[in-house]
């Protein structure tokens, strides 16, 4: 005999049993996990066009900086410092440094960081703020996390600039930028830091580096590094090393061996393309980047923005970036395409000629 209620119990039960079968199920399971993908594409994600790669909110967090109330600190492209201020809310929230050493703060407000100390630039956060508090604003500014953007380019499979700690090894940085090409574990990475007069470069041979694992002939990262993996060994002392930019041309970008080539007075733009193995099928001719060293402070600036034909001359220490092309009709693409063939041809034939001279003489 049933007792009393029994049916009840037995349906309640058996609701229960079937809500947890239904949670169980393949199909809850897919429901969830569209639903998951769905969130993920909707969340606001961070920018990788500004090149903010490799920063996560939970490093933030776990590696917060104590506050340096010297302001002594020297800040460098790549800290990520914290605003707070009582008289408005808007001030408050942390902003990285730029790769080009300036910061982007509320209000449209920029400031160059990089290199000043943190107590300087407190003052020209409060003196860029003056104008928009009747006093002097409750405003506090730290550093909250440390961290260095390097530049990677030469024969890795995504060059660019990356975030990476002080000590960050040579793996991480390849793994960062995507992997090395294949044939580059017997190549060269070469590190420039600081710019100008004081730059530094360091050489690191990637045999050995794989060989023995060794970290020491790898610097500790500064901000604005600019690291390139490359085929070709440095055939001069170290005495030589800062005046090796003047000597070598890269090629970098659309080209099927992109890399970094000995300077030739005598060559021009067709000769580079040639000894990089030519264009690749998705290179745009007529956005070919020319991007040259300034003497006296080192730093780069473009030259020329243009087809091949633009470029009247290739000096030591520049830079050829062929870009990828853009929505073009086809027309313009093969004419453009057949005016560098008959370059190519050109700086092939002079060589050809060049060689039979010589060898009649």
């Amino acid at each position: 005999m049933l007792k009393k209620g029994y049916p009840h119990q037995l349906t309640a039960w058996a609701l229960l049993a079937s809500l947890v079968s239904g949670y169980a199920s393949p199909a809850y399971a897919a429901r969830r996990a569209n639903k998951r993908v769905a969130s993920e594409k909707s969340a606001p994600a961070e920018s990788v066009a500004k090149g903010d790669r490799g920063d996560h909110a939970d490093e933030e967090a776990s590696e917060r900086e104590p506050a340096d109330k010297s302001g002594t600190t020297v800040l460098a492209q790549g800290f990520l410092l914290q605003l707070a201020s009582s008289d408005d809310a808007r001030l408050n929230g942390s902003f990285r440094i730029r790769p080009d050493g300036v910061v982007d703060l509320p209000y449209s407000v920029s400031l160059h960081a990089a290199g000043s100390s943190l107590a300087r630039f407190r003052a020209e956060v409060l003196k860029a703020y003056k104008a928009y508090f009747n006093e002097a604003p409750n405003l506090r500014v730290n550093i909250r996390q440390k961290r260095f953007w390097i530049e990677v380019q030469g024969l890795v499979a995504k060059p660019g600039n990356y975030l990476v700690r002080r000590d960050s090894p040579l793996d991480e940085i390849i793994s960062l930028a995507g992997g090395i090409s294949d044939d580059l574990t017997n190549g060269y990475v070469r590190v420039e830091q600081g710019d100008g007069k004081v730059k530094k470069v360091s050489w690191v041979d990637l045999s050995e580096y794989y060989k023995h694992g060794s970290q020491t002939e790898v610097p500790s990262w500064i901000g604005a590094d600019r690291v390139f993996f490359q085929k070709e060994k440095p055939d001069f002392g170290a005495d030589a090393l800062n005046a090796e930019a003047a000597r070598k041309v890269q090629v970098i970008g659309e080209v099927r061996n992109p890399g970094e080539l000995t300077y030739r007075k005598e060559a021009d733009v067709y000769y580079y393309l040639v000894k990089t193995g030519g264009p690749t099928a998705q290179v745009d001719l007529e956005e070919v980047e020319q991007i040259r060293p300034d003497p006296k402070t080192g730093k780069r600036e473009r030259v020329v923005l243009g087809d091949l034909a633009s470029i009247k001359s290739v000096e030591g220490g520049d830079i050829l970036l062929f870009r990828p092309q853009q929505q073009t009709t086809s027309f313009t693409r093969a004419l453009t395409t057949t005016s560098v063939i008959v370059g190519i041809v050109s700086t092939l034939l002079l060589g050809y000629l060049a060689v039979k001279a010589t060898e009649r003489n």
